[in-house]
């Protein structure tokens, strides 16, 4: 496997991870904040399958927007090449 490739499935990797556990952390705030008696088993299970969702979500827009950054940073780069001095 090639060094980009290598690097593009990390980023992937990254992403979703960053964003599942941003779903968790979510879902246990929520948890933390609704009171005991009027949560329900259908409502906790859920609340866990949406927040994880989301996080899945999240994670994909993440990976979108760590790729386009990694495709479009040439067209912002220089060339290489300095110009002369003005004297």
């Amino acid at each position: 496997m090639s060094m980009k490739g290598f690097g593009v499935l990390l980023v992937v990797i990254g992403s979703e991870a960053l964003g599942l556990a941003m779903g968790e952390m979510s879902y246990r705030f929520f948890m933390k904040t609704v009171p005991p008696l009027a949560m329900t088993s259908l409502m906790s299970g859920t609340a866990h399958a949406a927040y994880l969702t989301y996080g899945a979500v999240a994670g994909v827009v993440i990976l979108i927007w760590a790729l386009l950054v990694k495709f479009l940073s040439h067209l912002f780069t220089g060339s290489g090449k300095k110009k002369p001095a003005a004297a």
